[in-house]
């Protein structure tokens, strides 16, 4: 019942739902899915009823903000769920109906409609996509988004989390057997990742040059997202097949005013003694801590992944204190072999 992207998206431009896997590591869930423009109360009442999780829409970055739906308060999710404001259509009556809640969702695929056509806080769920999709968080939230644009319709999409019999969450053999009995198709993401990765970049090299440190001679990277955020690169170049890698968030107290007392001034020198000695890469990620404060730049982020995969590494050896963090980066052609510090 695993298919391919391809197969996932023609199923999609069927009308047919979908269910959408991510990985054992990150949070091993499965979602009902239906791209928003086409979604129908049968669509709302099969997910509520047979699924058993929240129903929401995922909306793309950009109409998420046109519409007002950021909460003004801090997200301390475990994976950073992109929750908003939820919504009704202003037409509806109570909003809580699948004929209502369907309503809502196509609405919202509807660019004429504008954020005073909407009553918040509402019935319907709305999570935010990242502008780089699944490029950049690994979550149901922007593969859903994903696959309705790949699928030609509004990058939107209807989803609903799938729970077992006992009320956990269903995981992939449950999953499975969810799918042979309804005739639903599974899409993976870690391979929707790389079917995008294949064609589409969010990160790129803008500037290189040789540079001297005061852990030798290495070579400096300059990368620019797609939120023109800057991002840089400190290699030191070796032939060896396994890389040592240490993506590292920006803290201004240890990077930049150099308090050695700072928990990441030690981390940041650690790394840099054993690429110095071993070869590999330090990647200086340029991030507001409104965006990646309780994130992990691996799990979550596929804007190091990319860099480090420009960089020509397949296998690496991932120098952090917290090895649980980097997680689902399959997807990128990226093997992770060890963990040091």
């Amino acid at each position: 019942m695993i298919v391919s992207v391809e197969k996932a998206i023609e199923e999609v431009k069927n009308g047919n739902l979908l269910i959408i896997v991510d990985d054992e590591d990150r949070e091993n869930e499965g979602d009902f899915f239906i791209p928003a423009q086409i979604v129908k109360p049968e669509h709302i009442n099969f997910m509520a009823r047979v699924g058993g999780g929240l129903v929401c829409i995922s909306i793309n970055y950009d109409r998420f903000n046109e519409l007002e739906l950021n909460v003004p308060i801090e997200n301390t999710s475990k994976f950073l769920t992109p929750f908003g404001y939820p919504i009704d259509y202003k037409d509806v009556k109570t909003g809580t109906s699948a004929y209502e809640r369907a309503l809502t969702a196509r609405m919202v695929c509807d660019i004429t409609k504008k954020a005073n056509d909407f009553i918040k806080p509402g019935h319907l769920y709305t999570l935010q996509s990242r502008k780089g999709g699944v490029l950049e968080r690994a979550g149901h939230t922007e593969a859903s988004v994903d696959i309705s644009k790949l699928a030609n319709f509004y990058p939107a999409g209807v989803i609903c989390e799938i729970m077992d019999d006992n009320g956990t969450m269903a995981r992939l053999p449950k999953l499975k057997e969810i799918a042979q009995n309804y005739n639903i198709k599974i899409v993976m993401i870690r391979d929707l990742i790389a079917y995008r990765f294949k064609m589409e970049k969010i990160v790129f090299r803008i500037f290189e040059k040789d540079v001297k440190t005061e852990f030798g001679e290495f070579k400096l990277y300059a990368y620019k997202d797609i939120y023109n955020k800057i991002h840089y690169v400190l290699e030191k170049p070796t032939k060896n097949e396994i890389k040592y890698v240490r993506v590292h968030k920006r803290y201004i107290f240890a990077d930049e005013l150099l308090i050695i007392d700072d928990v990441n001034y030690g981390k940041r020198r650690r790394s840099f003694e054993i690429i110095s000695k071993n070869g590999g890469a330090f990647v200086y990620l340029d991030f507001d801590d409104s965006i990646t404060e309780k994130d992990h730049i691996f799990r979550n982020y596929g804007i190091g992944a990319q860099i480090i995969k420009d960089l020509g590494y397949e296998k690496i050896i991932v120098i952090t204190p917290n090895p649980m963090e980097y997680k689902g980066i399959e997807g990128f052609g990226i093997e992770i072999v060890d963990f040091i510090f």
